[in-house]
């Protein structure tokens, strides 16, 4: 085990978006893999919307078990604090084991509502792509060809946003002043001309 993270409880609104960011970017790149079929590509998106998928898997994991973590440590105190935690590792069957009993059969009893899922093939799913992660975003250092089954991987992720989307609107329950103080992201940007053809030809050949 590579010991735990601490964040602040009312982050976890936070993770729950980043975590749809990522589900989002993997079915959008999944949809143009599917309508770019045989054409000319000048990408490689089955990587990147590997490693969008597997990572999205891992933040719900890791937001479960924060939500989790906090119910049990802090819920019952008088005046609890805004902290919790989460495993500081990347296993997505490993993360999946570690979280409550409870909320482990929650989904599992999503999973029944899936005709394409069983329990035995999520968790083997899980415990197959554990590494994934951290496998497909350096997949270019790979001697082998590698596939993903994709079909898997959305139903999985299917099963795991749907409770997520549960938990955030039922158990978690930040302060109105934590909410206040948490941080926000922001990003600058700029318009920048994109060169022509003739402009990179004309820019190269000068080096």
């Amino acid at each position: 085990m590579k010991g735990f993270k601490e964040v602040p409880y009312s982050n976890l609104a936070h993770l729950y978006l980043v975590a749809n960011g990522f589900y989002n970017n993997y079915e959008d790149i999944k949809k143009k893999i599917e309508e770019t079929k045989g054409q000319i590509s000048y990408d490689s998106p089955i990587p990147v919307a590997a490693t969008n998928a597997f990572f999205a898997i891992e933040l719900y994991l890791k937001l479960v078990y924060s939500l989790d973590y906090w119910e049990k440590a802090q819920a019952c105190l008088d005046s609890p604090t805004n902290v919790t935690q989460y495993p500081n590792e990347h296993g997505l069957g490993t993360l999946f084991d570690m979280l409550d009993e409870a909320s482990k059969c929650k989904i599992l009893k999503l999973v029944s509502l899936n005709e394409k899922l069983t329990s035995k093939k999520f968790k083997d799913i899980l415990d197959e792509n554990k590494d994934g992660f951290i496998e497909w975003r350096y997949i270019f250092e790979k001697k082998d060809s590698c596939c993903v089954n994709f079909q898997s991987l959305s139903e999985v992720l299917e099963v795991l946003r749907s409770y997520c989307y549960y938990c955030m609107d039922h158990i978690y329950r930040p302060k109105a002043e934590w909410v206040e103080n948490s941080p926000h992201t922001s990003a600058t940007m700029e318009e920048r001309p994109i060169a022509t053809k003739e402009d990179l030809e004309k820019l190269l050949g000068n080096i």
